[in-house]
């Protein structure tokens, strides 16, 4: 394979990676992530189509609005088994979009998985 072509696909690879956020900065600043892509982590709480990612189980039990919403693509499998998880999600933030309880902003969801809580 050329030098230019492994080159070019790795700065592809690099660009298209997300960067991992804490979940308050994102929530402290939402502007400064608009339109960029993130890795966030945090405590799901599931509903349905919906979901919610909190800062710890206590803010998901109390439903703290200090959270993240997260808007999953139609026509993609639900998210369920994440419910009551730590989860990682990495998607694109949408500051001016609030999800159906007025979060400070939402997530639109391109993966999300299970994770240790550290």
């Amino acid at each position: 394979m050329p030098a230019r072509l492994i080159l070019a696909l790795m700065l592809f690879a690099v660009a298209a990676t997300a960067a991992e956020m804490p979940l308050d900065s994102v929530l402290a600043r939402p502007g400064k992530y608009d339109h960029q892509r993130v890795t966030v982590s945090g405590f799901a709480r599931v509903d349905g189509e919906s979901f919610v990612l909190y800062r710890d189980a206590a803010a998901a039990k109390r439903l703290d609005r200090h959270a993240l919403s997260v808007a999953q693509r139609q026509g993609k499998p639900l998210h369920d088994q994440l419910n009551n998880r730590w989860v990682t999600a990495t998607g694109i933030i949408d500051a001016n979009a609030h999800g159906l309880w007025g979060f400070l902003c939402e997530l639109l969801l391109e993966e999300a998985h299970a994770v240790r809580h550290q």
